[in-house]
């Protein structure tokens, strides 16, 4: 081949001419075959433009406790009860009731946000209390009905409320309410206590010691009365032989009666106990009574001296006021001479305890009397007696 002759290109392409060391700058793509994504379009916060203002409010304003104006604000918001806004306001002022103050507070909180004017319409229900404030002056008149029939100075009133209510109470007051708020339970009770002061008669509130305590059950705004029993100290002496101190049950049948205690369920018919306390049941007008004595004495033995100290306890007296020397003379003459007290005076529970823990000192009397022996019983001692080797020696 001659070097004039131009050259014959190759029947193969050259593939030299498609070599790029480049990547990606070719027309194929390895993600042709893959199905293109699209980009997700980001969610935007879904805001209700027609929300009321006080819904825009709970989400984008932080909330403080009362007695701020905002923590007012909110109180207001969810709805809770004149009685509780001024519990929870912190605004309260001396000789003002809570729901006079709670009033106070929702007219200024409405004079700022007009639109929180029916709060309390729409949300019904108080989330603090749950409406028992619209029951205090209903349990106010339901108590005093109950203890009409009961003589008395002092009245203590209590509540019984679920423990999840109280607990789900104080979590929302401590987040919300101002500090040093009255809790729930004894919140209720100070408005009862304002609703039935102005009706008692000469019965006061208290909160220690009473004779009444009035215990409310807030799930069935019922009323419990717990009467307190009316203690008397005195002394008795027993002149009578075969007289137990206290009851004593029937050994055969336990108390139950039977033929044998002829249906009474008592071992011996009498008893210091039933001569003291059956006389004063019906001056009290009390269900039952228990004795307490310093002590006590046999059966067969009488008590005399200056006495046995004691304390009768009348349970659930609906009269306190009796004329005790009256009431001791009747006892006395009742007795016909088994027993008689004297000193019969009122007391108290303290008195029991002292009267049980102190040791009770007695002496005894023996007496004796010595009858002159007969010719045969003088002629038996002195009669001269035969002994035996064998009685000798087992005495010696």
């Amino acid at each position: 081949m001659s070097n004039d002759t131009p050259d014959k290109p190759d029947e193969d392409e050259d593939w030299m001419k498609y070599a790029n060391a480049g990547f990606g700058e070719t027309d194929y793509s390895l993600w042709d075959d893959q199905p293109a994504e699209q980009d997700e379009a980001e969610e935007e916060p879904d805001f209700d433009l027609n929300s009321t203002p006080n819904q825009l409010g709970t989400h984008m304003e932080e909330i403080p406790r009362a007695p701020s104006p905002a923590g007012h604000k909110h109180l207001v918001r969810i709805g809770t009860c004149d009685h509780c806004l001024g519990r929870l306001g912190g605004k309260k002022r001396y000789e003002q009731t809570i729901a006079e103050s709670g009033a106070e507070i929702r007219a200024s909180v409405v004079q700022r946000d007009s639109h929180l004017e029916n709060a309390r319409t729409e949300i019904p229900l108080c989330p603090f209390c749950e409406n028992l404030y619209e029951e205090a002056d209903l349990l106010a008149d339901i108590i005093h009905d109950a203890i009409q029939p009961y003589e008395a100075t002092r009245l203590q009133l209590g509540a019984r409320i679920p423990k999840d209510q109280i607990a789900a109470e104080e979590e929302l007051r401590k987040r919300l309410g101002a500090g040093g708020s009255d809790a729930l339970k004894s919140g209720l009770v100070t408005e009862i206590a304002r609703n039935l002061n102005d009706r008692l008669d000469g019965k006061k509130l208290v909160n220690d010691k009473p004779q009444i305590l009035a215990l409310i059950d807030v799930l069935t705004l019922t009323v419990e009365l717990d009467i307190r029993a009316h203690y008397l100290y005195g002394r008795y002496q027993k002149l009578e032989r075969g007289i137990p101190q206290t009851r004593w049950p029937c050994r055969a049948c336990k108390g139950r009666g039977c033929e044998k205690c002829e249906g009474t369920g008592l071992q011996y018919k009498k008893s210091v106990q039933d001569l003291i306390g059956n006389p004063l049941l019906g001056l009290f007008e009390a269900k039952e009574h228990a004795f307490h004595g310093m002590g006590r004495e046999d059966i067969d033995v009488r008590c005399l001296g200056q006495g046995r100290p004691f304390v009768i306890e009348m349970k659930e007296p609906k009269i306190r006021t009796v004329d005790l020397d009256a009431a001791m003379k009747s006892i006395n003459e009742l007795a016909e001479g088994s027993i008689k007290i004297t000193g019969l005076r009122s007391s108290n529970r303290s008195e029991v305890v002292r009267v049980k823990d102190t040791p009770a000192e007695k002496s005894y009397t023996i007496r004796f009397r010595v009858m002159p022996l007969s010719e045969a019983e003088h002629a038996v001692l002195t009669a001269p007696v035969d002994l035996t080797h064998v009685d000798v020696q087992d005495r010696g």
